[in-house]
């Protein structure tokens, strides 16, 4: 082998690395920008994450109004803030106002422990309840109002 074949076979070894190097990590940036835009948690890392733990012992709520009746995001907000085993981090209007059902969402655990207490205290069907694990989270329960708000607890 003379030494210009060393020089290429040595030059192509290193660019098929590089390239390999780059290849990879875009294939991961990728699948970290899919997985953030859906908000999905694929299987495996879900069952890894379902034993993260509230903050505190006290349940952090986000209230969100999906119907657009006026005040109903500060009206369930207020009715949490009397149960001393909730916290209401945040309130406002949902993206959207057509939301048919309320929902609410465990950002916390799978098997949706937090707001299923959440969903009794203000009367919602454990048919609407939902597990989405979020990290960074501002909350660990979500509760979307929908237009059957005036079957909730709440706002009887």
């Amino acid at each position: 082998m003379t030494i210009s074949e060393k020089i290429k076979s040595g030059f192509f070894f290193g660019l098929n690395v590089f390239l390999s190097v780059v290849l990879l990590l875009f294939v991961i940036s990728w699948l970290f920008h899919k997985l953030r835009a859906t908000g999905e948690v694929p299987p495996t890392i879900a069952a890894e994450s379902s034993a993260v733990t509230p903050k505190s012992e006290i349940i952090q709520i986000e209230v969100l109004n999906g119907c657009g009746v006026n005040q109903l995001a500060l009206r369930m907000t207020n009715y949490l803030r009397r149960h001393s085993d909730f916290d209401v981090v945040d309130f406002r209007d949902y993206e959207r106002y057509d939301i048919p059902q309320t929902l609410v969402i465990d950002r916390v655990s799978m098997d949706t422990k937090y707001a299923g207490k959440v969903a009794q205290i203000i009367g919602v069907d454990a048919r609407n309840i939902f597990p989405q694990l979020s990290q960074p989270r501002t909350a660990d329960v979500t509760i979307i109002i929908g237009a059957d708000y005036q079957n909730l607890t709440t706002f009887k």
